[in-house]
């Protein structure tokens, strides 16, 4: 029977099987011990992030129709300026 090392084929194969076993192992602690916690935390984020998105747009609709009305009320007051300043205008002549 072939050997590698003194080790058989057979020992080989056992070998490389444990460590791929302990690796396997590892992996499974760690994604469980470390990324699950994590990836829960993401998520939160990522719902707290839509939900900020959503406020953030009700605030930019209230802006934009706060901005219209303030417009409106500048053109206003620019038209009854212009309207005092030509009485006054009429009242010199």
């Amino acid at each position: 029977m072939p050997s590698f090392l003194s080790l058989t084929l057979d020992e080989w194969a056992s070998i490389v099987a444990i460590i791929g076993a302990c690796f396997t192992a590892i992996f499974l602690i760690f994604r469980t011990i470390v990324m699950n916690p994590f990836m829960s935390k993401i998520a939160d984020l990522t719902e707290q992030v839509k939900t900020m998105n959503i406020d953030s747009a009700l605030v930019h609709k209230s802006h934009e129709a706060w901005l219209q009305r303030h417009d409106v009320e500048l053109a206003r007051h620019d038209e009854e300026l212009k309207t005092l300043f030509q009485l006054k205008k009429d009242r010199q002549i």
